[in-house]
């Protein structure tokens, strides 16, 4: 018999070799994380006024939020870190509740397992914060200063005011 001239092989099989390739875990998802939204209503009578993180130091006159990207503390997985928060004030001193977290798991979230610090101080406050042991790359830490109570890291409050900033481990 002769073979057919016209043979139908049906030649899309369509194999999809790669489907849903796992995430790479040396890739930083930073960049694509959001945060909650976190800020005072006023910060006229106080405000942070400066914050020492290991290498990085930040003076700033006063906002309800500002997130500092240009402003990167650089250290090592693990390592033990420095760290001061100094309270400005327009008129009287307040005692005010400092508090740091750091997204160590980075799901652009802040939970109690990530505060770092906290203290209640009417003036500079210091102390050092062991870092969790951590992959390289970018994450983000919340620094909130906030009068009359210690707040959630993703609160609105009456008074004080939020900073955001970068940890580079490498």
């Amino acid at each position: 018999s002769q073979p057919d001239p016209d043979p139908d092989p049906d030649p899309d099989p369509n194999p999809d070799p790669n489907p849903d390739p796992e995430p790479d875990p040396d890739v930083d998802n930073y960049d694509s994380l959001t945060y909650p939204e976190s800020y005072s209503k006023n910060y006229s009578y106080m405000y942070i006024k400066s914050v020492t993180i290991g290498n990085m130091t930040n003076a700033s006159s006063g906002s309800t939020y500002t997130y500092y990207p240009d402003k990167q503390v650089n250290a090592s997985s693990g390592a033990t870190l420095s760290v001061s928060f100094t309270p400005g004030f327009s008129y009287y001193r307040y005692y005010t509740y400092w508090q740091m977290w750091l997204d160590s798991d980075k799901d652009g979230a802040f939970s109690s397992s990530e505060r770092l610090a906290y203290g209640r101080k009417s003036s500079t406050i210091s102390g050092s914060i062991k870092l969790p042991s951590l992959n390289n790359g970018k994450y983000r830490i919340r620094v909130t200063m906030s009068y009359g109570s210690y707040v959630n890291p993703d609160a609105v409050f009456n008074y004080g005011e939020v900073e955001d900033y970068v940890l580079v481990i490498q």
